[in-house]
């Protein structure tokens, strides 16, 4: 009994801790963008902001490639890490890591191939001056290219172990520092490109430190062993 209270009371806690750190991570989630795309529009114009929308909406049906691939990968992992397999959730984030890989590969390619026909997309739609649309073009496919590649792995074991407040963290942060930054260099310079290529430097740095956080606090979770299709 005394476990099963134990075992009650560190899921209620981490429940609260969810609920905290994911309130105040979806606040600046609202707030600090609304604040950069008025600085944007205020500095550089509503067109930059619109190609910026329209490239954004490219790559969220790219993303579609991983299929909830997400959600599942966490769902599998309840059984393991409930039981404290360690060894099974082991040989499962080894197969994650190398599915979320191809994943990337695919949204690469998928990228590159759309690519020549990309201004076909934009017929009616104004590019700003002295921007050259590929360049802004690889900047975002690189973005949405590098979490799979990485570490975007790692994010299933807070999401298993009832700890997404680790990530809620990580992201806050992240978002902050990031709308800093990208408020700087669109006051103090005439560089739209600094703003997008800062966008990807913190989507590297938000996968390093998710990834260094759940080394800190789970390092019995590496990735070895295989499994088979049918534990799928």
């Amino acid at each position: 009994m005394e476990n099963q209270s134990g075992n009650h009371f560190s899921r209620s806690r981490n429940v609260g801790r969810n609920m905290i750190f994911g309130y105040i991570n979806r606040c600046f989630s609202l707030l600090l963008p609304f604040i950069v795309r008025t600085v944007v529009i205020y500095r550089f114009g509503a067109l930059y902001l619109g190609m910026n929308s329209l490239l954004s909406s490219i790559f969220q049906m790219l993303n579609l490639a991983e299929l909830g691939f997400g959600a599942a990968v966490v769902y599998s992992l309840y059984r393991p890490v409930a039981e404290e397999d360690t060894e099974t959730v082991c040989a499962y984030l080894g197969t994650y890591r190398q599915i979320y890989r191809v994943i990337g590969l695919v949204i690469l390619t998928a990228g590159l191939a759309v690519m020549p026909f990309f201004p076909n997309l934009l017929r009616g739609q104004t590019v700003p001056a002295g921007m050259d649309i590929f360049s802004w073009y690889l900047i975002f496919l690189a973005d949405a290219v590098i979490s799979y590649l990485l570490f975007g792995y790692k994010t299933a074991i807070p999401s298993a172990l009832q700890r997404n407040d680790l990530v809620s963290r990580v992201d806050t942060v992240v978002l902050i520092g990031k709308s800093t930054v990208q408020i700087i260099f669109l006051l103090l310079t005439d560089n739209f490109y600094f703003y997008l290529l800062t966008s990807l430097c913190f989507t590297v740095l938000r996968n390093f430190l998710v990834s260094r956080l759940v080394e800190r606090y789970y390092p019995q979770y590496v990735c070895r062993g295989r499994i088979d299709a049918a534990q799928f």
